[in-house]
């Protein structure tokens, strides 16, 4: 079952991800077309659906810039109402944005397919990789603020007081 970035196992490689490891993955020229041609209906489809993300968002705008913005002694009516507005076309929107997870979904399990057993080992091995190096990232910038008590703190031994505030 393919996963999206978000899931239980981590960052996902894409097709294009597959592609830039061809080395890597040691990819016959043959597996190379095959993902290529994967991608490009991805790509193309992808394009199709940010251009009616852009549409809508850029229709949007134009709404609000033909009725103006509403100012501080604009009523809530006015707000709501822009508010619902948007709403409404960003909901319009999701039946499409969510065919394209499903092709992302679909491709990248088109794309393992294409791959040999050793190769989607090898690409397991990677996403292994990557999700140890962004949590020791993680856990670097995490530790990185604890250690040291904060934003900018001095070591739990050290006096914190200004000359001024001595009482010898």
């Amino acid at each position: 079952q393919a996963r999206g970035p978000g899931g239980p196992d981590g960052p996902q490689m894409d097709v294009t991800a597959l592609l830039n490891a061809r080395r890597q993955l040691d990819l016959t020229p043959r597996q190379v077309a095959q993902l290529d041609s994967i991608e490009r209906a991805l790509v193309a489809e992808r394009r199709q659906v940010e251009e009616r993300v852009r549409a809508v968002g850029d229709s949007s705008r134009r709404t609000m810039m033909e009725r103006g913005q509403p100012g501080r002694a604009a009523n809530d009516s006015v707000r709501s109402a822009q508010r619902a507005a948007m709403e409404a076309r960003m909901q319009a929107l999701r039946p499409q944005m969510e065919r394209m997870r499903q092709r992302d979904s679909t491709s990248r399990a088109a794309a393992e397919r294409v791959l040999t057993d050793t190769q989607r080992q090898r690409v397991r091995e990677m996403q292994a990789e990557e999700r140890g190096r962004q949590r020791g990232m993680r856990e670097a910038r995490q530790g990185g603020r604890d250690a040291r008590g904060g934003r900018g703190a001095r070591g739990a031994g050290e006096d914190r007081r200004g000359p001024g505030d001595r009482t010898t």
